[in-house]
């Protein structure tokens, strides 16, 4: 595995005449991207606290938009090949959760333990709700999870 991702981002640096580091990290078209979802979703703000029906959909979703591209690849180390941007910046907003805690728990629990049984703690985030591992108890809620996704 390792071995392709190397090629991987080996070939993508030399099609692009970048170092492979930098081909590891979000393109300029990649920043556009998270400069209008972040845009967008301050512009939207005021309409939302003015309780703006429209804006009560809206806003929520640019702001998941937001942290899907910004927050999360910052968190992953992967926004920026300057490390103190992607510490620092999901400090700036931190939307969905506490930037400390995502680290620990996600970057350093989920990534090491991936869908291991008992030790990847994402597996257990909506147990009520969804069954993502053979190794959740079984619950009636789950019955429909398999009709939800198709």
């Amino acid at each position: 595995m390792r071995t392709l991702v190397v090629d991987y981002f080996t070939a993508l640096a030399k099609k692009n005449g970048t170092s492979v580091l930098e081909a590891t990290k979000s393109t300029p078209k990649k920043w556009l991207v998270v400069f209008t979802f972040l845009t967008l979703f301050f512009a939207s703000l005021p309409s939302f606290v003015h309780g703006n029906p429209a804006f009560l959909v809206i806003t929520p979703v640019l702001a998941w938009l937001s942290i899907c591209n910004y927050w999360h690849d910052a968190m992953h180390f992967a926004l920026s090949s300057d490390w103190r941007i992607n510490a620092l910046s999901p400090y700036l907003l931190p939307l969905l959760s506490s930037p400390s805690m995502w680290y620990y728990q996600h970057v350093i629990g989920h990534h090491a333990y991936t869908n291991m049984a008992f030790k990847d703690p994402d597996l257990v985030h909506a147990v009520p709700l969804l069954r993502e591992h053979e190794s959740i108890r079984w619950r009636p809620a789950h019955a429909i999870q398999g009709r939800l996704a198709s």
